[in-house]
């Protein structure tokens, strides 16, 4: 008995199927990689905005667009992208100067790549729902008070956290 695929009581798969490119055995390869941007794309709540889920005129749909888990997730690869080398770089300098140990180093880049990762997002996050919420000047707006926040939050740790933090990090990398 022949199965027709064609006439099932389910209904038909809502998800984004993947449009794999003709690249023959590479094409495996670079599927998952498509999966992503599309994950992206429907986690973003733009699409919920234009599907009518999500009111677009109240200030909730402003707010939850520039809250939206992958954009912070975005902002925080990002921003540990950025973050940690330049952290790396300046505990190195402290280093060959002979400021701190080789164990120091280790923890002082852990613990001012998070803060400056953490500052970074905290301070991209305030931009976003300004740039949001204010309209025509928004961007500009948000991006320079969420940069200016960053760079805020950025020396608030340092001369406010920075010794007790890499004391703590140290302590659980290495131990007492």
């Amino acid at each position: 008995m022949a199965v027709n695929l064609n006439s099932t009581p389910y209904p038909p798969n809502p998800r984004p199927t993947v449009k794999t490119p003709p690249l023959g055995v590479v094409a495996g390869a670079v599927t998952p990689a498509l999966r992503i941007g599309q994950m992206y794309k429907a986690a973003n709540l733009g699409a919920s905005l234009s599907a009518g889920t999500v009111t677009k005129a109240g200030l909730f749909g402003k707010l939850a667009q520039s809250l939206n888990p992958m954009g912070l997730l975005k902002s925080g690869l990002i921003g540990a992208l950025i973050s940690f080398p330049l952290a790396a770089i300046q505990n190195f300098l402290d280093l060959k100067a002979g400021n701190i140990t080789e164990r120091q180093f280790l923890a002082a880049t852990v613990a001012d790549g998070a803060a400056y990762t953490a500052a970074g997002v905290a301070g991209s996050t305030i931009g976003a729902i300004l740039g949001s919420i204010i309209p025509v000047a928004g961007t500009f707006i948000g991006m320079t008070l969420g940069a200016v926040v960053g760079m805020g939050l950025s020396q608030f740790y340092d001369s406010q956290f920075k010794p007790k933090m890499r004391q703590e990090v140290e302590t659980a990398m290495f131990g007492g």
